[in-house]
């Protein structure tokens, strides 16, 4: 039953980024990306306070914790992780089918697993190896043979 809970919880999440890239590149002709990104960070954090308040309760006292380096992190996160990365698919989603641009999202675990063996020294295993592998081909297959845009 656990298990089905958290594929439940996958699946909506799957689910709600598709609509999000779908309408994202509707609303692209009525505003700046920028905009996009903003409102709907606002709206998203909104709506998740009632969820964040229910699993974790807020603490004020867990950001007087942070020294220089969490706030560095905290930073680059909110900066690139989340602002520049969105800014750069909401630009590669204005000039490719969303099929297209949604079909590079795969590519993400595969880069995950590089980056963490090359910068953080992990072990591959055979299996994150091989997933890796497949996720690559399967992207590279779809976006060199399929004929839809």
């Amino acid at each position: 039953m656990r298990f089905l809970v958290g594929n439940v919880l996958f699946l909506g999440r799957c689910l709600g980024s598709s609509f999000y890239n779908v309408y994202c590149k509707g609303l692209m002709q009525r505003f700046a990306e920028i905009e996009i990104l903003i409102f709907s960070y606002i709206t998203a954090s909104i709506a998740s306070l009632p969820l964040l308040i229910w699993v974790e309760p807020f603490s004020w006292s867990t950001f007087q914790k942070f020294d220089w380096q969490s706030w560095a992190v905290f930073a680059f996160l909110a900066l690139f992780m989340y602002g520049a990365s969105m800014l750069l698919f909401f630009k590669a989603l204005q000039h490719l089918d969303v099929t297209t641009a949604s079909a590079t999202l795969y590519l993400v675990p595969v880069f995950g697993v590089f980056l963490a063996a090359v910068l953080l020294g992990e072990r591959l295993n055979t299996l994150a190896i091989a997933g890796s592998g497949i996720v690559l081909v399967a992207t590279v297959l779809i976006m060199r043979y399929d004929t839809s845009y």
